[in-house]
């Protein structure tokens, strides 16, 4: 399965028996026609007459599907099925968090499918989860034959920065599946960009937010001297009450929105809103039909909404919520008008969230002005923007599978070409140099079928660790 090039070759009897006494078991997962077409090619440059393929295999359904386009008139192909005794197996699948972050000091639930690939049932599997080789819990579970469930772990993370995980699970014979590496990050950090418009006196709301919490690293633009630059850099950037909006600027945070930024916008009841209407359009943004100046107050907000699970145990329907003395009313019927996160009792948004190319736009229908709202005095400020914050960074994979070519995003403070980045199997004397693209602030490493062995790797730059990594052998074999 590795196709190395040293196999491409004919033998003779003893060679072959030679050969075959060195196979080792490989972590490539080969489907059965890219064996038949370098069978071919191999074939078809040789000049023998005698040209037969052997297939000596169990012929799982996931990977001998054999394609007739893949067959050759000028060969002939012998499918020799080894039927092997009854062999029951149990294995971890996949593994998965539910929240998008993993922090320090949080607490997180892992969700663990595991399969049952038998004949018989489970009636008392164990799964144990390590964290930094301390096991941190033990569950058990059921399983019918050929089902598949969900065990969950709730854990508390205890240590900064790189986490390195291990589930594991006691299944003979078929034990190459019975552990489960992977790794999280839980040191994040939110790069956030202020932009203010030149009349606009609520900065300091933002400033004492982010700058008292160490998740987030803050900035501050006025709007008549902003630094494009910066956009490229960030997790998330806070449009607040800009006075005109130029076309320049439609580019440029376009651009950040469309590959992957989060943006909050409060526009700027007292603006031209003739220059809004034609940026929203040009944003995909809803129409504004006029400034409303009823008073209302906001609805209360569902429990069950995803945008505020886990961030209130209990929701008091006589809370206390915003009171908004105006605001602006969307035309419903044009261009995206997104979901609505928080509403005011009339059904209007009074927080809606659209989701445009890879990113997504926070649209507030009051400034943040005390003479639209009270939003940003109101208990409900600060986490609706912790929230948002959070959600604002993109999920990045867990787990990598071995013996394939996987991309694997890492943002580096600083690239340093005379320090090259390395991928290191932990106590072992695995250690490449992965092939590696820079995109801005992303710099993506390639492991061309490089690892070959499941367990915990890391990214190192010189001597820092810049990367925890965890690989898994393909379960298609499973």
């Amino acid at each position: 399965n590795d196709f190395l090039g040293k196999h491409q070759r004919l033998l003779n009897r003893d060679e072959f028996v030679e050969q075959v006494n060195e196979v080792k078991i490989s972590s490539s997962n080969r489907d059965i026609n890219d064996v038949i077409k370098r069978q071919l090619d191999f074939l078809q440059n040789t000049n023998s007459k005698n040209r037969h393929q052997f297939f000596l295999s169990d012929f799982q359904k996931n990977t001998s599907r054999i394609l007739k386009q893949n067959c050759d008139t000028s060969s002939s192909m012998f499918l020799i099925p080894i039927v092997s005794e009854e062999v029951n197996n149990v294995f971890i699948d996949s593994v998965w968090f539910e929240s998008p972050v993993q922090q320090f000091g949080t607490t997180q639930v892992l969700n663990v499918s595991i399969n049952n690939a038998s004949e018989k049932n489970l009636e008392a599997g164990t799964l144990k989860l390590l964290i930094n080789q301390k096991q941190v819990s033990l569950n058990s579970f059921k399983l019918v034959a050929h089902s598949n469930d969900l065990v969950k772990f709730i854990f508390t993370i205890m240590d900064g920065v790189f986490n390195y995980g291990i589930l594991k699970i006691d299944d003979y014979p078929v034990s190459f599946d019975d552990a489960f590496y992977f790794s999280f990050n839980s040191n994040h950090v939110i790069s956030t960009l202020v932009i203010n418009g030149v009349d606009e006196k609520t900065s300091r709301n933002f400033s004492s937010l982010f700058q008292n919490d160490s998740m987030f690293v803050y900035q501050e633009n006025r709007e008549d001297n902003i630094d494009y630059n910066l956009f490229s850099k960030k997790n998330l950037i806070i449009l607040n009450g800009l006075k005109t909006i130029s076309s320049g600027f439609i580019v440029e945070i376009n651009k950040f929105i469309t590959s992957g930024g989060t943006v909050i916008l409060f526009p700027n009841l007292k603006a031209d809103l003739t220059a809004y209407t034609s940026a929203f359009k040009s944003m995909l943004l809803p129409e504004i039909e006029l400034v409303d100046t009823t008073r209302i107050d906001a609805q209360i907000i569902k429990s069950d909404q995803v945008f505020f699970q886990g961030v209130f145990e209990k929701l008091d329907e006589n809370m206390d919520m915003p009171k908004v003395k105006s605001h602006i009313r969307f035309n419903r019927n044009k261009f995206n008008t997104g979901e609505s996160v928080i509403i005011l009792q009339n059904g209007e948004s009074l927080l809606s969230c659209l989701n445009i190319g890879k990113g997504k736009v926070y649209l507030f229908s009051i400034s943040s002005e005390e003479s639209s709202s009270n939003f940003l005095k109101h208990a409900l400020f600060v986490p609706t923007f912790i929230r948002i914050g959070a959600l604002s960074l993109k999920p990045s994979p867990i787990y990598y599978k071995t013996a394939a070519s996987e991309a694997i995003d890492i943002t580096l403070d600083k690239n340093d070409k005379e320090k090259p980045l390395h991928i290191v199997q932990a106590n072992s004397e695995f250690d490449m140099i992965p092939e590696q693209r820079i995109v801005n602030s992303k710099t993506t490493l390639f492991t061309q079928n490089q690892v070959s062995e499941a367990g915990h790797y890391t990214v190192n730059q010189g001597d820092k660790v810049v990367l925890g990594l965890g690989f898994n052998y393909d379960r298609k074999e499973s």
